[in-house]
Order: C-alpha cells, then sequence, then structure tokens
C-alpha cells in the first residue's frame, strides 16, 4: 500500500487519532503477536503493506523478566531503528525503559531471530535521522504533538549471527516455488495481465535455440508487451500446460536472496494440434526478499528445443 494513495491517507489519519490511540495499545499488539506466532515469525499483520515490524524481546527494567513487544521499524543494513511513541500517549513505552536498564535484547523479524544491542540517539542523530523515520510512518508527528514529550528512538545494532527457523526457511520454499508455479498457471489461463504483473520489479531476458536474445524487457508494460505473439484461442486461453520440472532451489536467508533453475515443458492440443509437446524450455530466476515477501527479481530462458509453436506464437 502506497503511502501517498488513498487508502494510505486514510490509514494513516486513523492512526493519527486519538481514538486510536485509546484502542490501539490493547488491540494492535496482540494482532501482530498472533500473526507472528501463527507465520512462524514471518510476518505481522501491521507490516502487510503499512510500515515494517520485528517483535523486540527486552529483559524488563523492574521484573528481570523477558517482555515481549512487536514495533514498527525501519530498518538500515543489520540494525533497526524503533521509536517509542505509544500510540501519541504522554507516557514513555515501558520497552524503552527496559532498553535503557538493559540494553542486550533479541529481535525477530521475517523468520529470522538474532541478539541486539540497543542505543538510545542523541538529539543530533535524531534530527538527521528524523525525515526518514517520518517519511516511513507520518503519524510520529502527530504522537509526538499529543504526547507533549520527546520520542525516544533506539538503534538496535545486531550482536550475533543469522539464524533461521525451521519454518521460515520452508515457508521461503513454499513462497518462492510458488511464484515459479503461478506463472505457468496464469499463462496456462491465458491472463497475460496477471502474468506480466508477476515482472512488476523484474527483468525478463528470453533466448533462443541459438543463444540469440529474442527479448529483454523490465517491468510489467514491457513485459506485457513481449506476450502480444501469444495465441489465445477461442476459450481465451493458449491451449497448452507449462509443466514445471527439475527445480533447484537456493535460498539466502541472510541476505534475502535466491536463486532457482528448472525445466517448463509446454504442452498443447488445438481443434488442428494434436496433444504434444512444443517446447522445452530452461528457466534461472532470481528472486529477493523486501519487508518479508520473496519478489521475482530477474528470469533468463533458453528456449534451445522449440518444436510446433505455430499455434502458440504469431
Amino acid at each position: 500500500m502506497r503511502l501517498d494513495s488513498t487508502i494510505g491517507r486514510l490509514v494513516h489519519s486513523v492512526a493519527g487519532s486519538a481514538a486510536f490511540a485509546r484502542v490501539a495499545p490493547g488491540v494492535v499488539p496482540r494482532l501482530d503477536r498472533l500473526t507472528h506466532r501463527l507465520t512462524g515469525g514471518r510476518f505481522m499483520l501491521t507490516d502487510r503493506g503499512l510500515v515494517p515490524m520485528l517483535v523486540l524481546t527486552a529483559t524488563g527494567a523492574k521484573s528481570g523478566q523477558p517482555r515481549e513487544v512487536p514495533l514498527a521499524c525501519i530498518p538500515d543494513g543489520d540494525c533497526f531503528y524503533v521509536v517509542g511513541s505509544n500510540f501519541g500517549r504522554p507516557d514513555h513505552p515501558a520497552w524503552t525503559s527496559n532498553l535503557l536498564a538493559h540494553p542486550d535484547a533479541t529481535v525477530s523479524r521475517a523468520g529470522q531471530r538474532f541478539a541486539v544491542r540497543a542505543r538510545l540517539l542523541d538529539v543530533d542523530e535524531k534530527a538527521e535521522l528524523w525525515p526518514r523515520i517520518t517519511e516511513v510512518w507520518p503519524s510520529y508527528e502527530v504522537y509526538t504533538e499529543r504526547s507533549g514529550r520527546d520520542l525516544r528512538v533506539f538503534r538496535l545494532e545486531r550482536t550475533d549471527p543469522w539464524t533461521v527457523s525451521p519454518a521460515a526457511a520452508a515457508a521461503s520454499h513454499i513462497e518462492i516455488m510458488n511464484l515459479v508455479h503461478r506463472y505457468a498457471e496464469l499463462i496456462d489461463e491465458g491472463d497475460l495481465d496477471a502474468v506480466a504483473d508477476l515482472f512488476r520489479h523484474a527483468t525478463l531476458v528470453f533466448e533462443g535455440d541459438r543463444g540469440q536474445v529474442l527479448v529483454e524487457a523490465t517491468g510489467s508494460a514491457a513485459v506485457r508487451a513481449t506476450y502480444a505473439g501469444v495465441v489465445l484461442h477461442d476459450d481465451g486461453t493458449p491451449r497448452t500446460r507449462h509443466v514445471v520440472t527439475n527445480p533447484i532451489l537456493s535460498i539466502d536467508e541472510e541476505g534475502g536472496t535466491a536463486s532457482c533453475r528448472y525445466y517448463v515443458t509446454v504442452f498443447q492440443r488445438t481443434d488442428d494440434l494434436p496433444l504434444q509437446p512444443i517446447w522445452a524450455i530452461r528457466y534461472d530466476d532470481r528472486f529477493r526478499r523486501v519487508d518479508g515477501t520473496w519478489r521475482l527479481e530477474h528470469r533468463r530462458g533458453w528456449g534451445n528445443m522449440p518444436g510446433d509453436t505455430s499455434h502458440h506464437l504469431r
């Protein structure tokens, strides 16, 4: 969701209201915790198109017990910035006092769990960072004015190597392979607009049987134009079945990147063409995880085993 969209402006208007501040502390964190548990720590309700999120586990300043709280964050490489807004309430949130007393804490984000050390920003550091903070979540300006206090901003610096839970690793595998198979499903349905939308952040390169580059396009509109030559029959489909085989998937959870190479065998049957394979293609895909969601970044195809494509391509 874009912050400058109609829905984005509405969300921020509600988030900055006094009524929201009264209700949100008892509702929003609970929903985020529940979503976090159900997804194996991969994401929370609030970060689905709203703002990046993490779960902070700090030691209670008075109790000495672990205290867990979902927080909006501003990622910065291996570090994160978090703001003690308390939804614009007059008191500093308890987690900020916990970090002041016990700066060593744990963060869970996008399926990873790792140790951090918290540091409270000084006046100059906060002033330099503030425009970036309010760009991510403009309501912080409203929270500052309504609370009447100087919002505490902490930098959480990572102190241990990346660890990935089995559930998060499995979820990444499924999400990436679903992108691969979704392409096959959409093109067989004849939904070429949706096929192109898979490439909204990606580049498509396709080479012919002699290694010549036939297609090179970046972004949905450019990729959609390359599919103008696909023949759609009376039922609105190409009457094909794209069968994905031999996938070899490699995921770098720490770097948030992945690659997958695989084969696609295209079968077709029309009124004038008996069922037969019409093309064997090898694909090499690259993916990137952005705000906890995997998306296609680059696809290279080699169509070096063509058959009879006369009923499939103009």
